[in-house]
């Protein structure tokens, strides 16, 4: 099991794989409003991270994501 920790860097390093500025990023920042990241690189960054960490995640479960935060506490769930 990863602690939010290890989640958050290993978040933080696929979104920089992805073509994404990570100095700024809080768990508030927006993957559509503010990053202006689209559906298809969500599912990008989904791919990703099912690769990277191992896990998998489920187009229904992606989907419900806003933030960065969001996306690290599906992770840790």
């Amino acid at each position: 099991m990863t602690t939010s920790t290890e989640t958050r860097s290993a978040v933080l390093g696929v979104l920089a794989d992805v073509g994404i500025e990570v100095d700024a990023l809080t768990d508030a920042t927006r993957f559509r409003d503010e990053l202006d990241v689209d559906s298809t690189e969500l599912v990008e960054i989904s791919v990703a991270l099912e690769r990277a960490l191992g896990i998998a995640i489920s187009s229904a479960e992606f989907a419900k994501i806003e933030t960065v935060g969001d996306l690290i506490r599906l992770i840790d769930s």
